[in-house]
């Protein structure tokens, strides 16, 4: 029930420019019940095409957890994003 107004205020964020903008990370584990990935993937690759300040990550094996199932591999994901 929250995922549209979590949508609005993620891309209300995207939008920003300025020095207020800022590059955003978005890794989706592609096993996500939670908020699923198959369903709602289409249109986050289409932000990644409409703001240079957004990139997505699909996570294989991965679910919503994703933190606790593979907490080492999130972080190289997060690392590598930080040195680019």
């Amino acid at each position: 029930d929250l995922l549209e107004g979590h949508r609005n205020i993620f891309q209300d964020v995207l939008r920003k420019d300025g020095e207020e903008k800022s590059k955003a990370l978005w890794i989706w584990g592609r096993l996500d019940k939670t908020v699923p990935f198959e369903e709602n993937v289409p249109e986050v690759k289409k932000w990644e095409e409409t703001y240079d300040n957004f990139k997505l990550v699909e996570a294989e094996g991965i679910g919503h957890e994703m933190f606790y199932e593979n907490s080492k591999k999130i972080a190289n994901l997060v690392i590598d994003f930080l040195d680019a």
